[in-house]
Formats: C-alpha cells, sequence, structure tokens
C-alpha cells in the first residue's frame, strides 16, 4: 500500500521505518530537504507540511496512487483532511480537524457536547486576581503541548506576561490546574466508524515543578494503574470528546487528567503520536504498534478490536539534562543495549553528532531529551530498580560542570 506521512523528522521516523519494514511504500512530506527519515522513503516531497494545496497539486502532477494520509508526531491534521478530501481517501472532516487542533475551538465544542474538562477563560492580564493558582496557559489556536506553562502565583504571570504575548501573539487561554494522575489515550476509527481504544498509559510527571513554567513530560508507565472500572469511565469520556469535534475515522489521541476516580479530557488530536508510543513502545505493550494495527485495519476491511490490559509491564522514559555536564565516552549505550530487559535504548537525534568530550547545557524544552529508553519487567517495583540503576550508570558517564 502507498501511505503518504505528513513529516520526515525524528517524531515521524520510527513509524515511517515501521511501515517500510511491513511492505508498504512511503511517501514522506517536509520542508527540511535534510530530512533524518527521507533515507526509508520510496519518495520524498520537499514541501512544508501545512501546505496541503501544493502537496495535492504535487501528487497529481506525479500520478502518486496514494492509498491512505496519514499524520504522526506534528500538528498537520488539517492538512491531512485537505490532501484526503482532494485525493478521494478516507479521513475526517476539514471542520473535525480543525477543532481537533485549535485548542480553543476544541474547548467550545467540549462545552457544547457536555465532555468534562477543567474550567477555561480567555486570560484577562487587567484582572489577575480572579484566578485560583496554580494555572495553566495555553495557546488560542495552537495544538499540542507546545507552549504550555503552569503557572504559580499572579507575580509570576504579570513577569511573563509579555514573553507569552510575544510567543503565543494571541489571546491566551486560563486553563483549572487540576492535580491528578495524568494519562495519555491513543486508538484509531475504523471503516466503519467504531472507534478502537488500544491503549491508556499513566504519564510520567514526577518532576513537573522541575522546570517551571515549562511542562516536560518523561514519558508513560504501562500498564495504567488505574483501576478496571475508572478506565472504562476514561474510554467512555474520551469517546465523547472524540464525538464532540466529530472525528470520522482515521488517528484518535488524548491526554487524560484523572482526580478522585473522575476523568477530565485535555486534549484530544485526529493524529497519532510522534516518537515512539505509537510504534516501538506500544508494539512491546501490545505485540503489535498502534500504528501497523490501523494500516492492517484499514487494508484487511473493518474488524473492532478493543482495549486489552497486556501483561507486560512497560516504561518508556527519557533521560534530561539536568546540569552542564562533558561526556566521557559514549560506548555505555552499546553496554546498555545488551541487558535483557531494555526494549530500545536511543541517543535522541538532536545529538546524533555527538562525539567524547562534548559539553552539553541543561534541558530548556521537549526537544532537548537527551536520551529514550524502555524497559520490560515483570513488575512494577521491579521495572522502577531497573530504571534507576539505568540512571544511575548513565550519570557515571557524565562529568557534571558548575
Amino acid at each position: 500500500m502507498n501511505i503518504l506521512i505528513l513529516g520526515c523528522g525524528h517524531h515521524q521516523l520510527h513509524g515511517i521505518i515501521s511501515l517500510s519494514e511491513n511492505g508498504h511504500s512511503v511517501y514522506g512530506v517536509d520542508k527540511n530537504p535534510n530530512s533524518i527519515a527521507k533515507p526509508y522513503l520510496t519518495y520524498f516531497i520537499n514541501l512544508s507540511v501545512h501546505d496541503f494545496k501544493e502537496i495535492s497539486s504535487y501528487i497529481k502532477k506525479s500520478d502518486f496512487k496514494i492509498n491512505l494520509v496519514v499524520s504522526l508526531g506534528v500538528e498537520a491534521s488539517v492538512s491531512a483532511a485537505n490532501i484526503s478530501k482532494y485525493l478521494n481517501l478516507p479521513y475526517t472532516s476539514i471542520n473535525s480537524a480543525v477543532l481537533s487542533t485549535e485548542k480553543y475551538k476544541r474547548l467550545k465544542a467540549f462545552d457544547d457536547f457536555n465532555v468534562r474538562t477543567p474550567s477555561h477563560m480567555i486570560l484577562d492580564i487587567n484582572n489577575i486576581q480572579k484566578y485560583k493558582f496554580p494555572i495553566i496557559l495555553k495557546q488560542k489556536t495552537g495544538a499540542g503541548s507546545r507552549g504550555v506553562r503552569i503557572i504559580n502565583n499572579s507575580l509570576d504571570l504579570s513577569k511573563i506576561y509579555s514573553d507569552l504575548i510575544i510567543d503565543y501573539n494571541e489571546e491566551i487561554i486560563v486553563e483549572e490546574y487540576i492535580s491528578g494522575s495524568e494519562h495519555s489515550v491513543e486508538g484509531f476509527i475504523d471503516n466503519n466508524g467504531e472507534i478502537n481504544w488500544l491503549i491508556i498509559s499513566d504519564r510520567r510527571y514526577q518532576d513537573k515543578w522541575k522546570y517551571y513554567p515549562n511542562v516536560i513530560d518523561d514519558g508513560d508507565d504501562l500498564p495504567s494503574k488505574l483501576s478496571d472500572v475508572v478506565i472504562k469511565n476514561v474510554f467512555i469520556e474520551s469517546t465523547k470528546a472524540v464525538r464532540a469535534i466529530g472525528i470520522e475515522f482515521g488517528p484518535v489521541k488524548g491526554d487524560i487528567i484523572v482526580k478522585d476516580n473522575i476523568p477530565y479530557v485535555i486534549e484530544m488530536a485526529s493524529r497519532f503520536s510522534g516518537d515512539y508510543f505509537c510504534t516501538s513502545v506500544s508494539e512491546l505493550f501490545l505485540g503489535k504498534s498502534i500504528l501497523n494495527s490501523f494500516v492492517d485495519t484499514f487494508t484487511n476491511g473493518s474488524q473492532m478490536m478493543g482495549y486489552k490490559n497486556s501483561f507486560a509491564k512497560v516504561s518508556f522514559f527519557y533521560y534530561w539534562i539536568n546540569h552542564t555536564i562533558k561526556i566521557k565516552s559514549l560506548n555505555f549505550l552499546n553496554e546498555l543495549e545488551k541487558k535483557d530487559y531494555i526494549g530500545f535504548i536511543r541517543l535522541e537525534p538532536k545529538y546524533s553528532e555527538l562525539n567524547n568530550g562534548d559539553i552539553i547545557k541543561p534541558t530548556e524544552s521537549n526537544q532537548d531529551k537527551f536520551i529514550s529508553i524502555c524497559i520490560v519487567g515483570d513488575s512494577k517495583l521491579n521495572i522502577e530498580d531497573k530504571r534507576n540503576k539505568i540512571f544511575l550508570f548513565i550519570e557515571k558517564q557524565l562529568i557534571k560542570i558548575e
């Protein structure tokens, strides 16, 4: 099958490799002519993923026989919907793609459909005394976690307000901070419009305040520690969110907070997650990745799959640089890879040219993760013990520079 992937960077790399290894012809779009996934493609289209008119025209002129358009790891659902419509391929509607991408419009749709979400409003900087801190700030039209900040008091809000306006260049959403456990749900809507929720993870936010006011996650743990009853309620509320914004086909990915066993929907998108989650991590947990499950179901016809709580215990996490450090030796990656409990361990693409003796500055954003690691164990305690040992092993290879 010929599959068009929007984006060819590190967020799409492993999805592209996985699809290629499964015998599909993968066509990729990216404005970077030197995109990291380019060598694994059947054909590379050097255009911005958001320029859907040019992409559609290019595909038509080149007479490419595309069967499916997929958006993963990039907020390009609107482009995917427009390209799919132009090529007469299945995807969600353009309107639902817009709602699943733009935060404020999505929240309004949630409100209209009585989806349980944190309370929210447009920031009024001249009346900040009315807010109960901490609060969450988000772009009005942006999507995903980029630019999301947590603010602890009115003084901090006043201090960074001008920076926020420069960064966002638009009105800012103020969202209620709910101090519950955080989770991701992911799956897809099949050919018959049935939602297949395949996975729910526990997000790792143990050090949420470390990078204040930025919000940086530290991976996922599987299976979820939530009870079966709460998981069922999470999927019910997530399904309401999907229906509220009208997603009809393809990927569905949501972020959820659970407080006192009650789920609140934070985000719902018509795309797959990026990096490793919808590919390598979900494959270790389920035996088959979310991405390949979707493509196979689309290819072979609708077959309801549904969530199953795997017996596998999987933890996916990042190693972040918290101080300026100097690398002693990178050989430790090969040593760790030999451990039987390592699902995979990968130096992030940003550091692909790193050499022994190089200096690295501390983490400032989600783009600065140093190493991605996935481990498999027979219990949560067993996995946490392995995680701590890995961290200690890595730290011995780094020289802290004050």
